[in-house]
C-alpha cells in the first residue's frame, strides 16, 4: 500500500506538470494559467451544487428507516471530486470532474461499493457498531 500511495505521489505530479507544460506551449503560459483557475473555480460551483443535495437526501433515507448508503457514497465521491478541482492541473480536474458529475459518479459509486463488499468479505474492512 505504501509503495501504490509513493507512485501515485510521485507519477501525478510530473504528468500534471507535463500536461501544464505541453499546454502552455499549445495556448500560451497566461491562458493556461487562467483555464487552470478556471476550472478551479467551476469544479467548486458544482460541488457546492451537488454537495448540497445530499444531507436532506440522507435524513430521509434515516427517517424511513433505511441504511443511507446511497448519499454516504455521493458525498465521499463529491468530497474526493472536489478536492481534486481544488489541486492545480488538468489529470486531477478531469478525474475530480468525473467524480462530482452524477452521471459518471455512479459507475465510480459502483466499483468502490464492489471493492468495500471485497474487503469486507476478506475481513479487511470492518465496521463497528458503537452506541
Amino acid at each position: 500500500m505504501l509503495r501504490i500511495a509513493l507512485a501515485v505521489f510521485i507519477i501525478v505530479p510530473v504528468l500534471e506538470i507535463a500536461c501544464i507544460i505541453g499546454m502552455a506551449h499549445l495556448i500560451g503560459g497566461w491562458m493556461t494559467f487562467g483555464l487552470i483557475l478556471l476550472t478551479g473555480a467551476a469544479g467548486a460551483l458544482i460541488v457546492r451544487k451537488e454537495a448540497s443535495r445530499f444531507l436532506p437526501y440522507a435524513r430521509n433515507q434515516l427517517s424511513m428507516g433505511q441504511n443511507p448508503t446511497d448519499s454516504v457514497l455521493d458525498s465521499v465521491c463529491v468530497f474526493v471530486g472536489g478536492l481534486l478541482l481544488i489541486v492545480p492541473g488538468f489529470l486531477t480536474d478531469l478525474a475530480g470532474l468525473l467524480l462530482v458529475v452524477p452521471f459518471t459518479r455512479s459507475l465510480f459509486k459502483m466499483g468502490i461499493l464492489v471493492l468495500l463488499q471485497k474487503l469486507m468479505r476478506n475481513g479487511r474492512f470492518m465496521f463497528i457498531n458503537r452506541r
